[in-house]
């Protein structure tokens, strides 16, 4: 009975561990869903030299950015399957670190989000317009996904 206890505990732990990985790693499908939707407007801003400047330095930044948590991700899943094999295995110890790099990731989007925003800022008045456009259509596509079949599921099914 001992046994099967801790295989539980052990178990929901590493569980835990999986989803919150799952749901820091980047998807790359899911690129531009940040506050600023990069590729999608790009072309329609007509950014002056100076903007575009400025527009090419903040893309690089974010897809390194993107790169390089993709790269600790895969890291972390790697140290993480090795830990699985040992016995018993320190999940406090891979719970920190990947506290650690979720922190790190958190404070690195929020400096990125100041700098996409700071540009916005500095957009024109009919630049500004097609941004608020282009996320108000990405909007309306989420809600009308969110009234889909496999969202109402969801919603009706019973919390535990």
């Amino acid at each position: 009975m001992l046994f099967n206890i801790k295989s539980a505990i052990l178990l929901a732990a590493a569980l835990g561990l999986s989803v919150g990985y799952a749901q820091a790693t980047p998807n790359a499908h899911h690129e531009d869903h940040g506050v600023f939707p990069f590729r999608a407007i790009h072309h329609r801003l007509h950014l002056t030299p100076p903007q575009e400047k400025i527009w090419r330095a903040l893309e690089e930044k974010s897809t390194r950015l993107r790169k390089s948590w993709r790269k600790k991700h895969h890291a972390f899943h790697a140290q993480m399957k090795h830990a699985l094999e040992q016995m018993p295995p320190d999940l406090a110890r891979l719970a920190r670190e990947r506290d650690k790099m979720v922190d790190e990731q958190q404070r690195q989007r929020r400096r990125l989000q100041h700098r996409w925003l700071k540009f916005y800022a500095a957009l024109t008045s009919v630049q500004k317009s097609v941004v608020r456009d282009t996320l108000k259509t990405r909007l309306e596509r989420m809600e009308k996904h969110r009234r889909g079949k496999h969202w109402k599921m969801h919603d009706a099914a019973p919390c535990g």
